[in-house]
Formats: C-alpha cells, sequence, structure tokens
C-alpha cells in the first residue's frame, strides 16, 4: 500500500509501521518534524525582494545588500512621519514674516531675541 509523507508529499512504501513520513523526512529527526528546530532544507523566502533562498540558519533576508536595501528603506518612512510641521508667524520686534517649528516662537532671530529680552 503506498503512502504519502505529511511533510513533503512523497509516496512511499507502507512497511515502515504506520509512519506518517518517507524515510528521508525521518532522518530530519522528531525536533524538526514538530516544528521545533528550524528546518532549513526548506526555502526561506527573502523580506525584501520576495526570492527564494537555502541558508544554513533562519534569516530574514537573502543577502547583505538586500538587508542594506530594506533598512534604508524603512528609514526613509520613519523619516517621512517625523518630519515636523512648521508655522508661518510675523516676529513681534521686527514684523518681518518667518517660519518656526515652535508654535511659542514669537521673535524671528536671536537679535530679535536679545531685543525683546533687554525691553
Amino acid at each position: 500500500m503506498e503512502k504519502t509523507c505529511k511533510r513533503c508529499g512523497k509516496g512511499y512504501g507502507s512497511n515502515h509501521n504506520g509512519s506518517k513520513y518517507c524515510p528521508e523526512c525521518l532522518k530530519l529527526g522528531k525536533d524538526v518534524l514538530s516544528g521545533k528546530v528550524f528546518d532549513y532544507t526548506k526555502p526561506q523566502v527573502c523580506g525584501h525582494c520576495s526570492e527564494e533562498f537555502y541558508y544554513g540558519r533562519k534569516r530574514k533576508y537573502c543577502s547583505n545588500d538586500c538587508c542594506k536595501e530594506a533598512m534604508l528603506q524603512n528609514a526613509k518612512v520613519e523619516c517621512k512621519q517625523a518630519e515636523r510641521k512648521t508655522y508661518k508667524k510675523v516676529c513681534l520686534e521686527c514684523g518681518a514674516e518667518f517660519t518656526a517649528e515652535n508654535t511659542r516662537q514669537a521673535q524671528c532671530s536671536d537679535e530679535c531675541v536679545n531685543y525683546a529680552a533687554r525691553r
């Protein structure tokens, strides 16, 4: 009677005492079959370029180049989120228009700040 392996799907003979796995998969051991140990025989998928690759331990990216590109891409996204608002204001001392990142800023320059402090 022909059986199919639960892990790889290959057909194998039934002379293995009711086993659910083929002889090749049984060689991997119980820990790999149960999912406790990483199975390096299966291909991994790169988190950046989505290509399949094989490696001896668990990795997120297929190469150092993909890792660097993903880090740069994530940094650009974070920088866009971190952009600060700017406000157009009129200086209380000289009347000039200026842009400020702080809502409480009232003078356009250090000179106007010093002039206001001296008064």
